[in-house]
């Protein structure tokens, strides 16, 4: 038999070729994130299509295609191991050769969609690479200590491809020489040592090639059925984060609808203004973020200016230098100044009520409106009063006052009872 470096030669080239891409794509995501010193994603899927993902519809749809031109491929793959009988290892090659071109076009496909991941991020690809999916596999466990091949070596490559297809382990050896050792040291194991140096061993080679092609061809069906069930499971992580009655959905779908209130009472030609839907945008996401981890501990002392720098890093974060702290205007100071709009922020320690409250503020915001020259300020209220089971639950507002509208944004905190009252329903009103 001719060597394995001429044997496999074809497999370079072609649609063989192209499922090696993909390997090397996938190992080579993989060793990115296990090298990574820095931010390293723990829950990948969750990070991926919940906080990175800019385009979830794209993102459903170009899976869904691919995990159905997948899906149709499997009853062809479960067929290329049937009737494993081979006369020699070429014949399996050339098996090999001829099922993958015929099929390159769901090949390239595959492709497509991995290098699609790829260019948002090289990190997106641990999704389809996940280690509890392919963990289950012995070979591809192994395949993980393949590290000290340099990736810009060409050997690498050709391991991907001899990986991939499955010709080889983990640990490069061919799937053909492991049988036949497999196969010889259980003859050898069970016969009498004295019996075989007189005869000599029997010849297996028909069955060293037919389960070497068994074997191959499991293996091949093996990378591509991985594959498969981390696209579907793309989708079940999808299908979850975007279901409706998801916990952070339903918070999501929350602010949208309590944006859509604050605008209805807003002048459209300043609700269409980029900067106000970023300064709203924002501090909505300040409001949100509360809900899920309340700003301060209960009971805790907080006077405005604990308050005031709480909201100023998150705001900071996200606007930088747009956000203009302690600003002075006229003869008064005004806690933040976000593309000219006047964001004023309070502590409350005894009203709870947002009427109220709004009343007991609403003329030094009004007067940097009127100052700065804006149709709109916002008033954001931290309120630290000690709840009951009836505490007041009207959260945000937009109030009108000489000719300017004030939106009144509550953060509610000092719960003694999280399971009763933290998750008591919100009911948002519109003044």
């Amino acid at each position: 038999m001719a060597s394995f470096k001429e044997l496999h030669k074809d497999l370079f080239e072609g649609a063989t070729l192209t499922i090696g891409r993909i390997h090397k794509y996938f190992v080579t995501a993989e060793n990115i994130y296990i090298k990574k010193n820095n931010y390293k994603p723990i829950h990948i899927y969750r990070w991926w299509i919940k906080d990175k993902e800019r385009n979830i519809d794209e993102l459903e749809e170009k899976t869904r295609y691919i995990l159905k031109v997948l899906e149709d491929f499997r009853d062809q793959m479960h067929q290329l191991k049937n009737n494993p009988s081979y006369e020699s290892y070429e014949e399996i090659i050339q098996k090999i050769k001829t099922f993958t071109e015929e099929h390159s076009a769901i090949i390239n496909e595959l492709l497509a969609y991995v290098e699609f991941l790829n260019e948002k991020d090289e990190l997106a690809l641990i999704m389809l690479y996940y280690w509890d999916i392919w963990g289950s596999s012995k070979n591809d466990a192994v395949s993980r200590n393949q590290d000290e091949i340099p990736q810009d070596d060409p050997k690498f490559d050709k391991y991907c491809v001899e990986f991939a297809i499955g010709v080889k382990d983990g640990n490069g050896i061919t799937i053909y020489e492991d049988t036949k050792w497999r196969i010889y040291g259980d003859y050898y194991d069970s016969v009498d040592p004295e019996y075989t140096s007189r005869t000599g061993p029997p010849d297996f080679s028909k069955q060293i090639f037919n389960t070497t092609g068994w074997k191959i061809m499991e293996n091949l069906s093996l990378f591509f059925s991985c594959t498969r069930k981390g696209i579907r499971r793309i989708l079940d992580k999808i299908d979850e984060y975007w279901n409706e009655n998801y916990p952070e959905v339903v918070l999501e779908n929350q602010i949208k609808r309590i944006k859509k209130a604050i605008c209805s009472e807003i002048d459209e030609k300043v609700r269409s203004k980029r900067q106000f839907n970023a300064v709203i945008d924002n501090l909505l996401s300040i409001y949100g973020s509360h809900l899920q981890i309340p700003l301060f501990k209960t009971k805790e002392d907080i006077d405005e200016e604990d308050f005031h720098n709480k909201v100023y890093r998150q705001l900071y974060s996200n606007l930088g230098s747009k956000v203009e702290n302690h600003k002075k205007v006229a003869k008064g100071d005004i806690d933040f100044l976000i593309y000219n709009y006047p964001v004023d922020v309070k502590v409350e320690d005894t009203e709870q009520d947002l009427d109220k409250i709004y009343e007991a503020h609403k003329d030094q915001v009004a007067y940097y409106c009127y100052n700065r020259k804006e149709d709109v300020g916002f008033l954001v209220v931290y309120d630290n009063t000690e709840k009951t089971k009836n505490y007041s639950t009207k959260d945000v507002s937009v109030f009108e006052e000489k000719g300017f509208k004030i939106i009144v944004i509550l953060l509610r905190g000092n719960f003694p009872y999280p399971s009763t009252i933290k998750h008591k329903k919100l009911n948002i009103n519109k003044q």
